[in-house]
């Protein structure tokens, strides 16, 4: 299928693979759902354990908890780990915070 997309496209299949691969980044996740920024500057910081630890309790923040995705980048990396929940974006949180 991806072959045929890129004889239409005229186009080589390296390059329809890294567009299907990028754009999902730019999916639009529920917005009352929290999302918390994995990318490499985020998980060096702990953003892992944080993540870790709001799946296996998703009553820490509250019943919109229970669906934390993982993030992209939200280009706040001077401030790692990024959690962002609707229009608001919580920096330097600390899993040592969370109960």
């Amino acid at each position: 299928m991806l072959k045929a997309l890129a004889e239409l496209c005229e186009v080589d299949l390296v390059t329809i693979k890294n567009i299907i691969e990028y754009y999902p980044l730019f999916r639009r996740q529920n917005e009352h759902c929290p999302a918390l920024c994995l990318d490499l500057t985020c998980y060096l910081n702990g953003a892992k354990e944080i993540y870790d630890r709001l799946k296996a309790e998703p009553s820490l923040i509250g019943d919109s908890l229970s669906e934390v995705t993982a993030s992209a980048c939200v280009g706040h990396c001077y401030a790692a780990p990024v959690l962002k929940l609707s229009e608001e974006t919580f920096c330097r949180v600390i899993a040592e915070f969370i109960p």
